[in-house]
């Protein structure tokens, strides 16, 4: 009777952690852009991105941003997460006089780098903006 008890609260608990991890892949995070930016050597317009992570590979992070509007995509490949730069989920643009360009995402656990390489008329001043990232659950 004891294993039978026993298996019936390895199968509750199996149950629970499946159904959390089912309810975790089913929420959406979308940011609302309000400028047109660079990333991955594309330019995309303003308006409603769908941010999707990728499976990893070698620690680095890979996120495909999706355009609502225009509904397309692009895969943006990033460093692996710093945790010491915690805060706010946000996604992180630079930007500068020749516009902007997607810099990280930043996030309770820590902040994910997305750097191109900088061209030289790019080293310009530039400042951070931090777009707010909203989570909703399958819509």
């Amino acid at each position: 009777m004891k294993t039978f008890t026993n298996r019936i609260a390895l199968f509750a608990a199996g149950a629970l952690v499946l159904g959390t991890m089912a309810y975790g892949q089913n929420s959406v995070v979308k940011a609302e852009i309000p400028f047109a930016f660079e990333a991955s050597g594309k330019t995309l317009a303003a308006g409603e991105y769908v941010l999707s992570p990728l499976q990893s590979r070698d620690g680095a992070r890979i996120v495909a941003l999706h355009s609502v509007a225009s509904n397309r995509s692009v895969l943006a490949i990033g460093t692996p997460v710093d945790p010491y730069a915690k805060g706010g989920s946000a996604i992180l643009f630079r930007c500068n006089a020749d516009g902007c360009r997607l810099a990280g995402m930043r996030s309770p656990e820590g902040t994910v780098n997305y750097s191109y390489g900088h061209k030289t008329a790019r080293a310009q001043e530039s400042s951070m903006v931090a777009v707010p990232l909203r989570v909703s659950n399958g819509d």
